[in-house]
């Protein structure tokens, strides 16, 4: 699965022709039905992936291919990835609803010229109605945002905790060898090299 590349369209057709407002009904619910199956089964693939991705990551640690700090960027970069995608998946799933919702209430609006009486309050009660569930699905839409949000959080605060807890025991470490050593100041220099490299990593977390 590539994120980014697929993409979902709703709304075709909606009310349009025989049928009318029932059919425009009708054509709602499918789109609903299929709009969140769609994406429901996106964030499903996303999480697939990173469980197994974190899984291979851990396994690395565990045989020691990589060190417990390698460990830690991995995993940050994993987690940010992983948010990523949720997020994209959440952002398409809006803009294929709202496109949809668009669609329906063209259509309900344009049955509204020539209707009158029970027809147009009818067509009015759907425009109605429209609107209210688009005002739901808006709502559950930012709801799912900060839930994932909320889970990307508690993934890499820990771990950034750690990493930078990791960077400054380096960092003492590197600090205190040179002064002991009371080397020559070019090797001074690459020691303080050293030290703003792991500063650098520390302030782009």
């Amino acid at each position: 699965q590539v994120f980014g590349e697929k993409t979902f369209e709703l709304g075709s057709g909606a009310g349009a022709g025989a049928g009318g407002n029932s059919q425009v009904s009708l054509n709602r619910d499918k789109e609903l039905q299929a709009l969140k199956a769609h994406f429901d089964s996106e964030l499903a693939i996303a999480n697939d992936y990173y469980g197994k991705a974190k899984q291979l990551l851990d396994g690395h640690r565990s045989a020691n291919l990589i060190t417990e700090e390698e460990y830690m960027v991995q995993s940050l970069q994993l987690a940010r990835t992983h948010e990523a995608e949720q997020l994209q998946v959440l952002e398409d799933s809006l803009t294929a609803y709202t496109q949809a919702s668009e669609k329906r209430k063209a259509a309900l609006e344009g049955q509204l010229g020539g209707a009158k009486g029970k027809g147009k309050n009818m067509l009015l009660e759907q425009l109605k109605r429209e609107t209210q569930e688009f005002e739901i699905f808006v709502t559950e839409y930012e709801k799912q945002r900060a839930k994932v949000a909320a889970e990307s959080y508690a993934r890499v605060s820990d771990t950034v905790l750690k990493l930078q807890t990791e960077v400054g025991k380096l960092l003492k470490t590197s600090q205190d060898y040179w002064n002991n050593a009371k080397v020559s100041s070019e090797a001074q220099k690459e020691a303080d090299e050293l030290a703003n490299k792991y500063a650098n990593m520390n302030t782009s977390i």
